[in-house]
C-alpha cells in the first residue's frame, strides 16, 4: 500500500497541521485537504499530486511512500530511513553567529544551485 507523506513535508516547513497548511498555502479546499491528509486514502487525483509537487517543490517519489509487507518493496523502502524532523529553531538555538552565517551561506548556495 502507498500513502502520501505529507506530515513530514509539512513539518519540514515548520508547521504541524497538515490540513491547515494545505488550505492556506496550497489553496486546496478543506474537504480535498482532509482527503489528501487521510492516511487511509487509497488513491489521489493526478491534478492534486501535481499541485502538491508544486507546493512542496518535489517530485512524486518524495510525496508517496510505500507502507506494506511486499518483500521487494519493503526492502526498497527500508533503504530510505525515516528521519525524525526537529524544528529549525531548536536546532539553531545554541549555535554561534559564525555557525549561523555559514548555514545561511549554504542555504543560499543550495537555492542558487552552486552547492549540491
Amino acid at each position: 500500500m502507498f500513502k502520501l507523506d505529507l506530515d513530514r513535508l509539512v513539518r519540514l516547513r515548520g508547521k504541524s497541521n497538515v490540513i491547515d497548511y494545505l488550505v492556506k498555502e496550497g489553496k486546496f479546499s478543506r474537504s480535498v485537504a482532509r482527503r489528501l491528509a487521510d492516511p487511509k486514502a487509497k488513491s489521489w487525483r493526478p491534478e492534486h499530486l501535481l499541485r502538491l509537487c508544486l507546493l512542496f517543490k518535489c517530485d512524486p517519489n518524495t510525496l508517496i511512500v510505500y507502507v506494506g509487507s511486499d518483500p521487494f518493496l519493503a526492502a526498497v523502502s527500508a533503504q530510505e530511513q525515516k528521519v525524525n524532523v526537529v524544528s529549525f529553531d531548536s536546532l539553531l538555538k545554541d549555535m554561534s553567529a559564525k555557525e549561523l552565517e555559514a548555514i545561511y551561506k549554504m542555504i543560499l548556495g543550495l537555492r542558487d544551485g552552486s552547492v549540491g
